[in-house]
């Protein structure tokens, strides 16, 4: 279906649903089921995965330990995140804020799950560069860890370079997150380029 029709079977859908719900009360009939209006519904509606997303909203601070290259002495920085959940509790946003090696730092990230594909995705952008991260991801309940896995810009190649990141959760107001990028030194392999540890502020 293209996002067109689908826009409109969503309209026509939560119109249905105010004019033929009294009605068929008041007739003690119910409404026939229509299975793709059924499905439009069930693909809109927040579920158990944007609640978890909900509970990470809020105040934060965190601690940033970056390496400009594997070996070297360790970078570090401060800063705040403000979280909310957007768009009726369906997408958490974060704006983050920071200064980095004397350069003042601001990021804007949306992480979100998809009902339809069953997929969480991930996007980030900020000031110190004019491109987008997308990132797809799996969470692991039993360890409050989840694993992202995109690309980002690369502007030694002009291309596209593989990033992960890893973010564990350590109690309901901490979180750590691992970043990995290409090691410079070549051969594929994926070297610790980042560390962030977030803590909710009470």
């Amino acid at each position: 279906m293209n996002p067109f029709k689908r826009s409109l079977v969503v309209l026509f859908a939560l119109v249905l649903a105010v004019w033929a719900g009294p009605a068929a009360a008041q007739e003690g009939e119910a409404p026939a089921a229509d299975p793709e209006m059924e499905a439009m519904m069930a693909a809109m509606a927040p579920g158990p995965q944007h609640a978890m997303l909900g509970s990470m909203a809020g105040s934060w601070t965190f601690t940033m330990t970056f390496w400009m290259e594997p070996g070297a002495p360790p970078e570090t920085a401060t800063g705040t995140a403000e979280r909310t959940m957007a768009f009726d509790g369906r997408v958490l946003e974060e704006r983050v804020s920071s200064d980095i090696m004397g350069m003042p730092f601001q990021g804007l990230g949306h992480t979100g799950y998809d009902n339809v594909t069953g997929e969480w995705w991930s996007t980030w952008m900020d000031n110190m560069s004019t491109g987008l991260i997308v990132m797809k991801g799996t969470v692991d309940e039993e360890t409050h860890t989840a694993t992202w896995e995109g690309e980002m810009s690369d502007p030694m190649s002009g291309g596209r370079t593989p990033m992960k990141m890893v973010m564990r959760h350590e109690g309901p107001d901490k979180e750590v997150s691992e970043f990995y990028g290409p090691n410079p030194a070549g051969g594929g392999e994926m070297v610790k380029t980042m560390e962030m540890v977030y803590e909710r502020q009470q």
